[in-house]
């Protein structure tokens, strides 16, 4: 069973997503404050994939990304947002994370595209 992180500041947001994920057979791992998403918790946990929202305290997607690919170039990542919010270095950061390639789903996202989406990051 693939395992998968789930990155998400907002409680129900976060919780919902894990219903979801677990009722797609997934084990799944959930992390309110994107700071917790560091070297320790990557090697511990050793996920399949990371979903992590944009738009958070502290840091963004795109931070935590670029915190994770440093170490652990390999690491599948997806980012969940409903947009970059009016923080223009959120605005930049996103506009990055498309330029480089990352996936982006955009809030609120179906079960089926959510499904497919998952599907297609693991198979690489």
């Amino acid at each position: 069973m693939a395992k998968i992180v789930l990155v998400d500041d907002d409680d129900y947001v976060r919780s919902a997503m894990v219903d979801i994920i677990k009722a797609l057979e997934y084990e799944v791992y959930e992390i309110k404050e994107p700071q917790e998403v560091n070297e320790e918790m990557i090697e511990d946990i050793n996920p399949d994939l990371i979903i992590c929202d944009f738009t958070m305290p502290g840091k963004n997607g795109l931070q935590v990304f670029e915190t994770i690919v440093k170490v652990f170039p390999k690491t599948r990542f997806l980012i969940l947002s409903g947009g970059p919010g009016s923080d223009q270095k959120n605005q930049t950061d996103f506009l990055e994370a498309e330029q480089i390639g990352l996936t982006i789903l955009r809030k609120p996202v179906s079960i089926a595209i959510l499904k497919k989406t998952i599907e297609n990051a693991l198979m690489f």
